[in-house]
């Protein structure tokens, strides 16, 4: 999770005399003060008695989002009704229409829907073209987008029309961030904290922004000016945690990730039973293990689903569906359960949230653990990572079917992955694109892409490939890329899910990292604990994927001679 500043509520202009706007301000100044217990109860006041009040139901929404309440999307909705309708009724008076449309957008940001937010954000401007909101929470939906280079602009244009917010220093600087321009992005955020000097998240993203720069001792001391300044705040407590681990240390690091529960938004899953964290004995109980994040992230630590067997547990494993019938498979486990098929943290930018099981739609279960909190859970350290490779196993029917589609006469085949999802919040710096890997087709093997999809340029250099082989979205789930990968003997990826897979079934397999890498593979190291099959390849400077790529290659060279 990345740091960001969320955008600013844009307050309509009450009518005259509503006898609401002193309530609504009130709540406003609690929710500052953290006391939001205090201001949903009046806004529920409110809209109790005026049920059409927009900011009382925009800020609910917000309230509720917070608490990741299901009542969230539907206070959104009905906002977005009014802002509809009253923004048709106020055409002959351009003021107030583009309020409606800022506050808009601004509703359909927060329901994720980012492309009908920058245009309701574009009519906006088009009739205040010097609102340095609209300016600012467009920059934030092109960011959204991955769009940096227009976001920058539209933050550029919010800080000259309004100098003086230290939120509009702040977004510029995580657009800059995005760019890579780090530096600039530090001397942007010493303006915002020279305007905020007590701000909490202004310190946590100068932290953030110093840890992609690998200044960590830094980027540490910044985290904990944070905590001070908010001892409630999750976002640096988090990122503190990610600091910990990257460094090894995993007594403190696992339970500060525990914070992680307590962002904005989290998905904090209602269960009645409790959360197992190893302190009670398991046997004869049934635990849920369920994932929580990305598909890497349920591929790496699905290994202690075993282990939980072990203490006597009867496990349900409830996990993404494209994961399902791979993971049904596993040994110790008693029942796998599939997600909902688009129920994926980083793929998808609009549209409905997707709503997990509740207790009651679950078979019986004692206890519950999301998946990343096992190590926790078992107190893992750098000496006690479960490392039983492998752990994941390719279904034979499949590895048979796929096998006769591959060219197994040839020489050894080695898989590929360049690129993984592109609205992950890193994604600009961990994938490569295709033409940046040209050198390892000159070598004297065959390759067989391991991606689902790729951009267009991609498929335009593939087609001009001949010891490339590409199946994209013939691969119908991770157990099709399993029964593929069970056929290869090495496989070359950056840092994504099928990175994971490949180690989890105990396959060759060489990552591309990215000079600031996530914390999963610590720091100055060529292997990793987790996986003893995997070798890290690293850049040594940010952005240099073609240091990386030519060591590579030698690396290969040397491999395929030994073959």
């Amino acid at each position: 999770m990345k740091a960001q500043i969320t955008p600013d509520r844009p307050q309509i202009l009450p009518p005259p005399g509503d006898p609401f706007a002193a309530d609504v301000a009130k709540a406003r100044a609690l929710e500052k003060q953290g006391r939001s217990d205090e201001a949903e109860l009046i806004y529920m006041t409110v809209l109790r008695d005026s049920p059409k009040h927009l900011d009382a139901l925009t800020n609910l929404g917000l309230i509720r989002y917070r608490q990741n309440a299901p009542t969230a999307e539907e206070c959104f909705r009905a906002a977005l009704e009014i802002c509809e309708a009253e923004a048709a009724k106020c055409s002959d008076d351009p003021a107030v229409a583009a309020k409606l449309l800022l506050k808009r957008g601004l509703v359909l940001s927060y329901l994720r829907r980012f492309f009908e937010a920058l245009v309701s954000y574009d009519r906006a401007l088009s009739l205040a073209p010097d609102d340095a909101e609209a300016h600012m929470n467009r920059g934030v939906v092109l960011l959204a987008l991955g769009r940096f280079v227009a976001a920058l602009q539209a933050c550029d244009r919010a800080v000259a029309l309004a100098p003086r917010r230290a939120a509009f220093h702040a977004q510029r600087a995580t657009a800059l961030s995005k760019l890579n321009r780090h530096l600039e992005a530090l001397a942007s955020l010493d303006n915002a904290i020279r305007l905020e000097p007590e701000s909490a998240i202004l310190y946590h993203i100068r932290g953030v922004t110093l840890a992609c720069l690998t200044r960590y001792d830094e980027a540490a001391v910044q985290f904990e000016i944070a905590i001070k300044l908010d001892r409630q705040a999750a976002p640096p407590r988090q990122h503190a945690a990610h600091l910990r681990l990257l460094h090894g240390d995993f007594y403190r690091g696992w339970q500060e990730y525990e914070w992680r529960w307590r962002y904005d938004g989290a998905k904090v899953r209602s269960f009645r039973a409790p959360l197992w964290l190893g302190e009670q004995p398991l046997a004869g109980k049934t635990i849920l293990l369920h994932s929580e994040q990305g598909f890497g992230d349920t591929l790496q630590f699905v290994r202690y689903a075993p282990l939980v067997a072990e203490r006597g547990a009867n496990v349900i494993l409830e996990v993404q569906a494209d994961l399902y019938s791979l993971m049904s498979r596993m040994e110790g486990i008693a029942l796998a359960l599939a997600q909902p098929v688009d129920q994926t943290d980083g793929g998808r930018i609009d549209g409905r949230s997707v709503r997990l099981a509740s207790e009651h739609e679950l078979p019986p279960f004692d206890y519950h653990c999301p998946l990343l909190s096992l190590p926790l859970a078992f107190k893992t350290d750098l000496k006690s990572v479960p490392a039983k490779i492998p752990y994941l196993h390719a279904d034979p029917g499949r590895v048979k079917k796929w096998r006769e589609r591959l060219p197994l006469e040839r020489s050894p085949l080695v898989g590929l992955v360049w690129s993984g999802s592109p609205y992950h919040f890193e994604d600009h710096n961990r994938s490569i694109g295709l033409r940046r890997l040209g050198p390892l087709f000159s070598e004297r093997l065959n390759f067989v892409s391991l991606q689902k999809s790729v951009a267009f340029a991609d498929e335009r250099l593939m087609a001009e490939l001949s010891n490339l082989r590409h199946f994209g979205r013939e691969m119908a789930d991770f157990d099709d890329t399993a029964a593929i990968i069970a056929s290869l003997e090495l496989v070359i990826a950056v840092d994504t899910s099928v990175a994971h897979l490949a180690a989890a079934m105990g396959k060759p397999v060489w990552i591309l990292l990215p000079h600031s890498p996530e914390w999963r593979w610590l720091l100055h190291r060529d292997d990793s604990p987790w996986y003893p099959n995997a070798r890290l390849f690293r850049q040594p400077q940010l952005g240099d994927w073609d240091s990386v790529i030519e060591r590579v290659q030698t690396e290969l060279r040397l491999w395929a001679n030994r073959k």
